[in-house]
């Protein structure tokens, strides 16, 4: 499988997904802990870290790594 990303775009990509992952397991811990109704804090999670890792890969696809 060729790629055209460099090491350190993927590295980005994939720390990128380990904090997303760590996001949501903390705002459930969290949630669980104050015994709020956890369904709208993952629902919302989960929406909120795909916007962002689409437009961090889109970004990074287009060249622009600041």
């Amino acid at each position: 499988m060729s790629s055209d990303l460099s090491l350190d775009e993927r590295v980005a990509i994939s720390f990128g997904s380990l904090r997303t992952a760590t996001t949501i397991a903390l705002l459930t811990v969290i949630g669980m802990f104050f015994g709020a109704n956890i369904e709208p804090i993952v629902f919302g999670s989960i929406i909120g870290v795909l916007v962002f890792e689409l437009y961090e890969n889109y970004r990074i696809s287009k060249g622009d790594s600041r």
